[in-house]
């Protein structure tokens, strides 16, 4: 084992402030020694970004996501802020101040997929953050609390992500990483997948939650209470 990736993701992880994450980032790597490398990845929304934090992100080379669905009008009906306010100008104010201190640092947008949008707006949305990479997640759902389906058709959401596909093969932001393409083509072509919730590959991955109990992934959290928990820590 050469290198190892440690993502602080789940909830907000910038609630946790620059000082404890910084303290995160030194147990991590006293534990790695020289033994192997440490990269060092964070999820957020952005709401919650300070100098400190850029800081520490700049210092410690930290690669960062934002969570973002596209404009305010696709963001604010999945993430309005726990008084029910538009979280989006802080957000896009987050981007712009991780865009100015850490640069390239700043690597990709996740958003996920509302099906009632039109897909090529959502997708030039998050294409004018200039952000090299964008990744397209399905809302968790199952059995017994389906996906929304406006118009009844069990292809509703392969025909959104088409919408975008063939305008991304065609040119329109074709310089952005799509990892949701990449991997279905990787494996079309014979070679590995990339995402460890569409492939019979084995999981390379392991989630530690805030208790230090290991989980499986979490995408199987949707499929029954607890489902995830694999009863180590």
């Amino acid at each position: 084992l050469k290198e190892v990736f440690i993502t602080f993701h789940g909830g907000e992880r910038t609630m946790a402030g620059a000082k404890r994450l910084e303290e995160y980032v030194e147990v991590f790597l006293a534990e790695a020694r020289d033994d192997f490398s440490v990269v060092f990845t964070m999820q957020t929304n952005a709401t919650l970004i300070t100098d400190e934090l850029c800081d520490f992100i700049k210092r410690r080379n930290v690669l960062v996501s934002v969570s973002v669905d596209g404009s305010k009008e696709h963001n604010d009906p999945h993430r309005r802020d726990h008084r029910g306010r538009s979280s989006h100008a802080r957000t896009a104010g987050g981007i712009a101040q991780l865009r100015a201190a850490v640069g390239p640092q700043l690597t990709g947008l996740l958003a996920v997929v509302d099906i009632n949008t039109e897909p090529l707006d959502v997708f030039d949305a998050l294409a004018a953050y200039g952000i090299p990479a964008v990744e397209f997640l399905l809302p968790h759902h199952n059995w017994e609390r389906p996906p929304v389906r406006p118009r009844h058709d069990a292809h509703d959401y392969g025909s959104w992500y088409l919408e975008i596909f063939k305008a991304w093969v065609a040119g329109r932001h074709g310089h952005l990483h799509i990892r949701f393409f990449t991997h279905i083509l990787s494996q079309l072509s014979g070679r590995k997948g990339v995402y460890e919730a569409m492939t019979l590959e084995p999981v390379s991955l392991v989630t530690v939650n805030t208790a230090g109990d290991y989980e499986a992934g979490g995408c199987l959290k949707s499929t029954g209470s607890g489902a995830q928990h694999l009863g180590l820590s």
